[in-house]
C-alpha cells in the first residue's frame, strides 16, 4: 500500500468540510455512483451513502482497483443541476494519492464508462485540476458554477505537472464522500426556492445573478426582481397610467380597466398630440399642435380659427347658437361676430 503520510499534514487547505453526517441539500446524497473498477467491498455507492468517512475499514469509501494507471469516479444526480460547490472527503491517511487529480461536471453519459480507467476529457466541463507541488488536504471544497448531470473525479499517473513528486505508477481514487451543492436550473436561494428570470441562460444558484446580463419582460435589477407595480417591460423602464390599482408586468395592461386621464389603450399609452383627457376623448384645436394630456392646455397659447377656451376645445359657433336659443326672438344675434358673442374669462381665454 505504500507508506502512510501523517494524518496532520494538511498543508493546502480549502473550506474544511465538517465530519459526521453530510447537511441537507446534497444533489449527491444516495444517487447512483460508479467507478471505473472496485477493490474488495467499497463500491462507488459509499461516497455518496451521507456518512463522511476517513478510513477505508469504517464501510464509508470507496476505493477503486489496483495495478491501473487511469481510474474515475461518477456519480448521477439523476437531473440537470445549476451546480454551485463539489466537497470532497478523500482517505485521510493517503492523500498523496490526490495528486494531479481531476473534477469535471458533464451532461454526457460517455464521458467516463471505460473499465481501463481512461475518460473522455474533451466531453466534460473541468472544474478543477490539482497542479501544485505542495501537499493536497484530505478535505477539498471547490467552485463549479456550471450546469450538469454527472460529477466525474479523474486522476492519472504518471501526472502531467512535473512540479509533482513522482508517488507511484499507479493511479487510485479513494473517496470517503462527496457532496454537491446547487440548485434545479433557473432556481436560487438558500432552500432554491426562488425563480430566476434571466432573459439568456441560468442563473447562479446563490445570488440569482444572471450568467448573461439581462432579465426577461417583466423582471429588472442584477437578480431580476419583479416589476414594481406601476411598471412593465423590458428592465420595467415603461411606467402604466391605470386609474385603479397597478398593471400586468409584462404587457403593461391594467389590473382593473380605465387608464388616468390624459392616456388610453389596453396598457395606456399617452393621448396623441391633439387629444387629451379620459380615454383621450377630448380634442383640442390649438393655432400651434400640442396641447397638456390631462387638461387640454395648449401649449403655446392661442386657439385655431373658429375655436376658444382654455383647451380650444369650444366652438365658437356652437358658442354662438346657445346664446342664440337663450334668447329666442332676439334677432340682434345676427349681426354680433362669433368672437363678440365669447367673453374673456380670468384665465385669458374666451369662453361662451
Amino acid at each position: 500500500m505504500g507508506c502512510v503520510p501523517s494524518e496532520t499534514t494538511q498543508d493546502r487547505v480549502h473550506k474544511p468540510v465538517q465530519s459526521g453526517h453530510v447537511p441537507s441539500g446534497d444533489l449527491a446524497l444516495h444517487k447512483t455512483a460508479t467507478q471505473s473498477s472496485t477493490l474488495d467491498a467499497n463500491i462507488a455507492g459509499r461516497a455518496v451513502d451521507g456518512t463522511i468517512g476517513k478510513k477505508i475499514p469504517g464501510g464509508h469509501c470507496s476505493h477503486t482497483g489496483l495495478h491501473q494507471n487511469q481510474a474515475w469516479w461518477k456519480v448521477d444526480l439523476g437531473d440537470v443541476y445549476r451546480i454551485q460547490t463539489i466537497n470532497i472527503t478523500y482517505r485521510q491517511a493517503f492523500t498523496t494519492r490526490l495528486y494531479g487529480y481531476y473534477l469535471y461536471v458533464t451532461n454526457h453519459t460517455d464521458m467516463a464508462v471505460d473499465s481501463n480507467g481512461s475518460i473522455s476529457t474533451h466531453r466534460g466541463h473541468l472544474c478543477y485540476h490539482d497542479n501544485g507541488s505542495a501537499l493536497p488536504n484530505y478535505k477539498q471544497s471547490r467552485h463549479c458554477s456550471i450546469n450538469g448531470i454527472y460529477v466525474i473525479f479523474y486522476n492519472k499517473r504518471p501526472v502531467d505537472d512535473t512540479m509533482h513528486p513522482a508517488i507511484s505508477d499507479v493511479a487510485y481514487i479513494e473517496l470517503c464522500e462527496v457532496q454537491v451543492f446547487g440548485c434545479p436550473v433557473n432556481n436560487f436561494g438558500p432552500d432554491c426556492s426562488s425563480v430566476c428570470h434571466c432573459r439568456t441562460g441560468s442563473c447562479n444558484p446563490d445570488t440569482g445573478h444572471c450568467d448573461v446580463s439581462g432579465c426577461q419582460i417583466g423582471w429588472t435589477g442584477t437578480s431580476c426582481s419583479e416589476c414594481t407595480m406601476n411598471h412593465f417591460g423590458p428592465n420595467c423602464s415603461s411606467v402604466c397610467h391605470c386609474s385603479d390599482g397597478g398593471c400586468n408586468p409584462d404587457t403593461g395592461h391594467c389590473d382593473v380597466s380605465g387608464c388616468q386621464s390624459g392616456w388610453t389603450g389596453t396598457s395606456c399609452s399617452v393621448c396623441d398630440t391633439n387629444h387629451f383627457g379620459p380615454g383621450c376623448a377630448k380634442q383640442c384645436h390649438c393655432e400651434t399642435e400640442g396641447c397638456n394630456k390631462i387638461d387640454g392646455t395648449c401649449n403655446v397659447t392661442g386657439c385655431q380659427d373658429g375655436w376658444m377656451g382654455k383647451s380650444c376645445d369650444q366652438s365658437k359657433l356652437s358658442c354662438s347658437i346657445r346664446q342664440s336659443a337663450s334668447k329666442p326672438g332676439d334677432t340682434g344675434l345676427a349681426g354680433l361676430s362669433l368672437d363678440r358673442l365669447a367673453v374673456t374669462g380670468a384665465d385669458g381665454n374666451k369662453h361662451c
